[in-house]
């Protein structure tokens, strides 16, 4: 195992900048989609506000929310 500054050991620090990043791209995209489905009709999920700026707006918060929290 290498050891970074402060005695962090950097194999972790990769793995978890790994995971960050495939779910920074998965995540989000997943989240698209499924707005995507509920504006056309194939899902039970709305609320009624399914103004494009406001999908955008919704998907900007849902990813900075996760990452915030996770």
């Amino acid at each position: 195992m290498k050891w970074g500054l402060g005695g962090t050991p950097t194999t972790h620090l990769k793995v978890q900048l790994r995971a960050i990043s495939v779910n920074f791209l998965i995540l989000p995209a997943y989240q698209l989609v499924w707005d995507h489905l509920s504006i056309m009709g194939y899902t039970k999920v709305t609320t009624g506000n399914l103004e494009p700026l406001t999908v955008v707006r919704d998907i900007f918060l849902w990813m900075l929310v996760f990452e915030l929290t996770w």
